[in-house]
C-alpha cells in the first residue's frame, strides 16, 4: 500500500479520536482496518503472543513479598494466617533499584532461573482503570471508577475489552486483528484454547478456537473421519450452495471452513515435533502450552506471521482453602512457564513469543479465615526473551491497611492501568502509537503508554 496512503488513514483515525472518543461505526472501523492490512510488508517476521488468563482473580501480594525485617514484619500483620514463612522465600535481585527487598513465594521456584538469567520481569500493581485515581477521590466520590468493580464477569470483561464504558463485544487482541492480521487466509490471528472469548474477537474477526489435542474435526463432515463423509459434506455443499437462501448459503460455507481449516491445521501440526516431552507436569495448563508451542513449531505451514494464543487456567477464586489451592495454582503455573520457555529455546524462538499473564483482579489482603475475598490490583508476569528481564514495573503497594494504596480490607488502588500494562504487549508486537490509541481508547488517560519492560 502506498505509503502515503497509510500515513493519512493512521492520520484520519487519530483525528477521530481527538474528536469524538472514537466512537466509530463498525463499518468505518472495517474500511480502515482492512487498508491497513492489505500491506503486505508491514511484518515479514513471525511473532506471538500466549496470554495466560487465571480466572478467579490471583492473589499475588503472595507471589513477592518483602523480605526485610520491618516489611516483612509489616506483611505478616496484615496477612495473618495467610502470610508466607519469611525462611521460606526465595530471594531475588531486581537490576533497578527498590525500596525494600522482596523474596519469590517457595511455589514460584521454576520461575527464579528465568527472572534471574532476565527472561522474566513481574509489573506491579495492574487494575482496571478508567483514569487514574486516588485514594481521596474514591471517598469523596470524585473518581471514575470502572463499572461494578470486584465483579468477576465485570472485570474480566474489562481485562478483555480494555473499553469498559462501552457496552459492546469487541476486545483489545481482536481490534488488533481487525487491524494487523492477514485477511487472504481464513485462519485467525486469535487461536483460543479456551473457546469462544470476548477477548479475541474483534468487529470483523474471530478467533479459531482449538483444543490440547489440536484442531476438533466434525466426525459426521470431515474428510477421512468417517466412511461416506466426503459424499455426505459434497451433497451439503450443493444443497446449500444452489440454495436461493442467504442463509442457508451462508450455513454450507461455514462447514466448508471449518472443515478445511481442522484440516489445514491438524496436517500441519502432524509435521511439526511433539513438544510434550518438555512438560513435567501432566495438567491441562502444561497440556495446554504443549500445544501452542507445537502451533508455533508449525507457523511457517500456517498462514499467519503474527499470532496470539489464549490459554485459560481456572481455581484462582480462593475464598476458601488457601494456603493450599493458591499454592498448587502458582506451582503448576510456573512449571508449565518455565517448561514452556523450554520448549522455545529448543525452537530458538523464545525471543518471537512473549507470555504473559492477566487476572480478574487482585485479593484482599485481609483474610477471611480460611482464603481471600476480591479485591482489586495485583502483580503480573512478562515472559520472553524480548523482555527487559530481571526487573520490577510499576509501583509496589505499601502491603499495610489503612494505607493511601488500600481502598479498604486490603483492597490496593491499581496505579498502573490494564491498558498501559497490554499496550506496551501490543507496542513490541507492531501496532503504530495511532493504532494503540483504536485498539486501547482509555490508553491517553495515562501519562505512560509505554512501560518498558519490552526490551
Amino acid at each position: 500500500m502506498n505509503i502515503k496512503r497509510r500515513k493519512f488513514i493512521k492520520r484520519s483515525i487519530a483525528s477521530s479520536i481527538g474528536v469524538t472518543g472514537w466512537m466509530a461505526s463498525q463499518s468505518q472501523f472495517s474500511l480502515m482496518s482492512s487498508a491497513l492490512a492489505n500491506n503486505s510488508q508491514q511484518n515479514s517476521d513471525y511473532q506471538a503472543l500466549v496470554c495466560l488468563f487465571l480466572l478467579g482473580g490471583n492473589d499475588s501480594f503472595n507471589m513477592i513479598i518483602p523480605s526485610s525485617n520491618e516489611g516483612y514484619a509489616n506483611y505478616a500483620t496484615t496477612r495473618q494466617n495467610l502470610a508466607i514463612a519469611q525462611e521460606t522465600l526465595l530471594p531475588i535481585t531486581p537490576l533497578n533499584q527498590q525500596n525494600d527487598t522482596y523474596g519469590l513465594n517457595p511455589a514460584l521456584s521454576p520461575l527464579l532461573d528465568l527472572f534471574n538469567n532476565n527472561k522474566l520481569s513481574f509489573v506491579n500493581n495492574v487494575g482496571t482503570l478508567i483514569n487514574p485515581v486516588t485514594k481521596n477521590e474514591i471517598i469523596t466520590n470524585t473518581a471514575n471508577l470502572p463499572p461494578q468493580l470486584f465483579s468477576h464477569n465485570d472485570q474480566q470483561r474489562h481485562w478483555q475489552t480494555a473499553w469498559p464504558q462501552e457496552n459492546q463485544k469487541s476486545g483489545w487482541a481482536g481490534r488488533m486483528a481487525d487491524l494487523i492480521a492477514d485477511t487472504s487466509t481464513n485462519l485467525s490471528m486469535n487461536i483460543s484454547m479456551l473457546g469462544t472469548n470476548t477477548l479475541q474477537t474483534g468487529f470483523n474477526s474471530i478467533p479459531y478456537s482449538m483444543n490440547s489435542d489440536g484442531a476438533q474435526l466434525m466426525a459426521a463432515l470431515s474428510p477421512g473421519v468417517e466412511l461416506g463423509n466426503e459424499e455426505r459434506l459434497a451433497l451439503i455443499e450443493k444443497w446449500t450452495q444452489e440454495s436461493p437462501h442467504l442463509m442457508e448459503q451462508t450455513y454450507g460455507n461455514t462447514l466448508s471452513r471449518a472443515s478445511e481449516l481442522a484440516i489445514l491445521v491438524n496436517d500441519s501440526l502432524a509435521d511439526a515435533p511433539d513438544m510434550t516431552d518438555f512438560f513435567t507436569n501432566e495438567d491441562q495448563v502444561s497440556a495446554d502450552l504443549a500445544m501452542v508451542a507445537k502451533m508455533i513449531a508449525a507457523e511457517q505451514q500456517l498462514p499467519q506471521n503474527k499470532q496470539i494464543f489464549l490459554v485459560g487456567i481456572g481455581g484462582w477464586d480462593t475464598h476458601d482453602n488457601q494456603i493450599v489451592a493458591h499454592a498448587n495454582l502458582l506451582s503448576q503455573l510456573s512449571q508449565a512457564m518455565s517448561d514452556f520457555n523450554d520448549a522455545l529455546e529448543s525452537l530458538t524462538m523464545s525471543s518471537q513469543v512473549t507470555t504473559f499473564t492477566i487476572s480478574d483482579f487482585g485479593r484482599t489482603l485481609t483474610s477471611n479465615g480460611d482464603g481471600t475475598d476480591h479485591g482489586w490490583g495485583g502483580v503480573q508476569m512478562v515472559m520472553g526473551g524480548a523482555v527487559d528481564g530481571s526487573k520490577f514495573f510499576g509501583q509496589m503497594p505499601e502491603l499495610t491497611l489503612g494505607s493511601d494504596d488500600d481502598f479498604g480490607d486490603g483492597r490496593i488502588i491499581p496505579t498502573t492501568s490494564v491498558d498501559q500494562y497490554t499496550a506496551t504487549i501490543a507496542k513490541w508486537f507492531g501496532l503504530t502509537e495511532a493504532e494503540l490509541l483504536v485498539v486501547f481508547p482509555n490508553l491517553s488517560n495515562f501519562d505512560d503508554s509505554d512501560l518498558g519492560f519490552m526490551a
